[in-house]
């Protein structure tokens, strides 16, 4: 081989794996971003024309089946609510068909066993026996039947099964009825799909309890989970505990499914219908004419449960403004009022995949403009009442009850609702035919440092401008290339609104009233990855960045499979340098190679939150010195190294090659089938 090229690639080598092994988490961070999830690409197959749902009666020794909970009693049990439900809900453009297990099937273990809490994790189970393990079981116990098809509940033909349900005689956890050993009820999807006969696979399932008529809107509820809906109530994580109710009684996916004492779920609001695939809306573009032309459109409105359609307008990207009239007649027969609702849906706010989408009310996927303006769900009095409803006369947009888009800037236009001959309108208009340039501030609010100003965009034409904007702080406020900045300092962990105005000749004013928070840090984010011991307790610590000055209070928490095993102060005290301690416990969940993924979240008080992945890998303390080396930041710069020997060592041949000796190079790596990263065994239930 030539050394002019032999000598060059070999020094490519060796300052690659050098610098492979200096900064090894470049390479460890593109290695797992490679990786997918066998769970990344499955999603709840929505609602069909034709529903098909299977249901499993199971029963345990210390939780019976009575005498007349039969099958048949299981069949019209979800039948007599579900089937007028969801045809009220779709406008009859749903059947359904519940077919019923034939035998009851009795659980391996009591029920004491799948639905016990431990250290305060909700259904945790006895000796990793939980309720999935439960829906496992029947799984495995039906596929045995020989008589019995799974074909029907594949409602795609895509081979998976789509409708699961189990109901059991005992009463649930979730009413405070159950004790802390019953299940509470839940979907949830299994760790990883589970083959079936007929070439079939099952990924989810629901439970819930039959055990009385006032658990038929939770049965429900599960069930829409199952067709892709999510919970609008505030599924609490680790760093959020502000007790608001969601959209309360108004959507069966809050908590409208206890309405009429849980036998009359609330109808779903327009955005879970278009959620789980069935819009019922129109979407409503307020265009106006021209100067003289800015009043219009005039749009009546129907009931949603008697086939109406809700209204849609875009306020800002991926946010809008819901409107639907909901009244006192069948399944909304137990709403608190007859009127029009008035929702606002951000989504752009919470996680989807996580179903925490209204955990913060300061930064919602979904909230309801109170018509009272007293915001009583948002401070967590009641669940809903009629003065949320407008009446005839009521405005809302621009006047009224004021309405802002995320960023803080006051939509263009007003509505004022109009009752004539039993019937409802909403007539729009516009104070000078709307905006003629856009203004663009950060999502929800700024989070600035005590020296920073805040980034402003404009785009538009517009003649004449001028900004009037002030700070409630008392600091005075100077618009410059896209920057608003103060005439001095903030003092930090303060909170304060840019308001005023930014005028043009033509249009609406833009009014803006921005929320701002000044921290004293602010986290960077970086990754974390680290080995755990399988069977003993161990104290890891996370080391944090920050930029700024000083340190504060940060509320932390841990999110994702990960917090089965890990916890940590829900308060620190933390600045640049400081270490979060996250104390593990396995709780015998763990096993030699076995990866769990979540994130160490940061918030403040406001909820801004930051997370920082932590990837935490179990082994003995044999295993973790090997482990270390089976890294691929390890193996290769261990290859580039060797290859370069091998490119130098060639030069030296006679025939330009290298001596047979280092002919063949050892196979270091070895291609394995199973990717731990992909085990997540921490999974936890629909809360």
């Amino acid at each position: 081989m030539r050394a002019i090229f032999a000598i060059p690639v070999a020094l490519a080598l060796v300052a690659m794996g050098a610098w492979m092994l200096i900064d090894d988490t470049i390479v460890d961070s593109w290695i797992q971003n490679q990786q997918t999830s066998v769970r990344d690409d499955y999603a709840p197959l929505g609602i069909q024309s034709e529903e098909k749902w299977l249901v499993v009666v199971v029963d345990f020794s210390d939780a019976e089946v009575a005498s007349n909970q039969d099958p048949e009693f299981a069949q019209s049990f979800v039948e007599n609510v579900a089937q007028p439900f969801l045809e009220e809900a779709t406008n009859g453009e749903v059947s359904l068909n519940v077919t019923s297990y034939p035998e009851v099937i009795r659980a391996e273990f009591p029920l004491s066993t799948y639905g016990a809490d431990q250290n305060g994790v909700r259904d945790s189970g006895l000796n990793g026996i939980n309720p999935t393990s439960l829906a496992e079981e029947l799984v495995y116990k039906i596929d045995l039947n020989p008589s019995f098809s799974w074909d029907s509940f594949d409602l795609d033909n895509d081979g998976n099964v789509d409708r699961f349900l189990i109901l059991h005689p005992a009463k649930p956890q979730e009413d405070g009825q159950g004790g802390i050993s019953s299940i509470w009820s839940h979907y949830s999807e299994f760790e990883s799909k589970i083959d079936i006969s007929g070439e079939k696979t099952i990924s989810d399932y629901v439970i819930s309890s039959m055990q009385s008529s006032n658990y038929r809107g939770t049965m429900v509820h599960e069930m829409l989970h199952q067709l892709g809906a999510i919970d609008l109530y505030p599924v609490h994580d680790e760093v959020s505990s502000i007790p608001w109710k969601g959209i309360g009684a108004w959507d069966l996916m809050a908590s409208g499914n206890w309405n009429g004492q849980g036998a009359w779920p609330a109808l779903p609001t327009s955005p879970t219908l278009e959620l789980i695939g069935h819009p019922r809306h129109q979407d409503v573009d307020l265009a106006w004419p021209g100067e003289e032309g800015c009043t219009g459109p005039n749009i009546e409105l129907n009931p949603m449960g008697e086939g109406g359609q809700a209204i849609r307008i875009l306020i800002d990207e991926e946010q809008y403004v819901w409107i639907e009239w909901r009244n006192d007649s069948g399944f909304d027969f137990h709403l608190p009022g007859n009127g029009i609702l008035v929702l606002v849906q951000d989504l752009r706010n919470g996680d989807l995949s996580d179903n925490e989408v209204n955990s913060n009310p300061e930064q919602p996927w979904l909230i309801v403009l109170e018509a009272d303006g007293h915001q009583d769900l948002v401070n967590g009095v009641g669940k809903g009442e009629a003065e949320d409803l407008f009446q005839n006369g009521d405005v809302f947009g621009s006047d009224g009850i004021i309405l802002r888009n995320r960023d803080g800037v006051k939509v263009d236009w007003n509505a004022t609702i109009r009752e004539q001959n039993n019937h409802f309108y909403i007539d729009f208009e516009s104070e000078k035919c709307g905006h003629n340039i856009d203004v663009e501030l950060a999502d929800d609010q700024s989070i600035i440092l005590p020296q920073e100003g805040i980034h402003i965009h404009i785009e538009g034409v517009c003649t004449d401008m001028t900004i009037d904007l002030s700070s409630t702080d008392g600091r005075e406020v100077t618009y410059s290339d896209g920057m608003l900045s103060f005439s001095r300092d903030a003092i930090p962990l303060t909170s304060a609104h840019i308001q005023g105005t930014i005028n043009c000749n033509e249009g609406t004013p833009v009014d803006i009233y921005h929320p701002y928070f000044i921290t004293q840090n602010r986290p960077i984010i970086t990754s974390f990855s680290t080995d755990i011991p399988i069977n003993e307790p161990h104290m890891v610590e996370v080391p944090i960045s920050f930029e700024g000055s000083g340190k504060q209070t940060w509320y932390v928490g841990i999110d994702g499979p990960i917090s089965r095993i890990a916890t940590t102060d829900a308060q620190q005290q933390l600045g640049n340098g400081d270490s979060v301690l996250i104390e593990i416990n396995p709780n015998g969940l763990l096993t030699p190679g076995m990866i769990a993924k979540g994130n160490l979240v940061l918030a403040t008080d406001t909820g801004e939150k930051w997370q920082i992945p932590l990837t935490f890998q179990a082994n003995t303390a044999e295993d973790n010195l090997l482990n270390d080396w089976r890294q691929p930041s390890k193996i290769l710069p261990i290859m580039a190294f060797l290859l370069a020997i091998w490119f130098l060592l060639g030069i030296n041949s006679p025939t330009g090659q290298p001596p047979s000796k280092t002919e063949e190079l050892p196979n270091f790596i070895q291609e394995s089938s199973i990717d731990p990263s992909l085990v997540n065994p921490f999974r936890q239930p629909d809360q």
